[in-house]
């Protein structure tokens, strides 16, 4: 089994920061991939709603999105779909993972396959592509881009039999 590690010239702390960059997707309409720019917001916004409450446990909270308040079951839905995005990465890692890889290249491949972003460090770094990798796994993450771009809650209501009753 082939072993695929990062390249010798790639900076340790370099590939974090671009790797927590990458889990950025793009703006709220857009179609690119990852978990939105507008998902990050609410989460932290009510992160600091969750602080409050610590320090005011009789307090009412809630967060604000252009000066409206926002309403619980958005937070909830971005709460559940970073959890799904979470899982989806950590699933295509231990696929990719099993073909070799590092972890370290096996969730940069994950975040670059679920986020549509191409490239990533270690196996699929710049000047590397998908082609040693084993069939079963190009078909698995040609499925992971195809979730990943459709939005994951899409690919989600495809495969329950809820869907294909109605």
């Amino acid at each position: 089994m082939r072993r695929f590690t990062s390249s010798p010239g790639e900076s340790a702390v370099t590939q974090v920061i671009l790797f927590c960059l990458m889990l950025c997707g793009g703006c709220s309409s857009s179609t690119a991939g990852g978990i939105k720019v507008i998902r990050h917001v609410v989460l932290w916004k009510q992160t600091g709603n969750e602080l409050r409450r610590i320090l005011y446990p009789q307090g009412v909270f809630s967060i604000q999105l252009n000066k409206k308040v926002g309403r619980k079951d958005v937070v909830y839905g971005v709460a559940g779909f970073v959890f799904l995005y979470a899982a989806v990465l950590a699933v295509t890692a231990l696929v990719g993972a099993t073909a070799g890889m590092d972890i370290f290249s096996a969730f940069s491949t994950a975040v670059a396959v679920v986020g549509n972003l191409g490239t990533g460090f270690g196996a699929i770094g710049p000047g590397r592509d998908y082609s040693p990798f084993p069939d079963y796994l190009k078909w698995f993450y040609s499925f992971a881009m195809i979730a990943g771009r459709l939005e994951l809650w899409t690919v989600l209501v495809l495969f329950t039999p809820e869907y294909w009753r109605r």
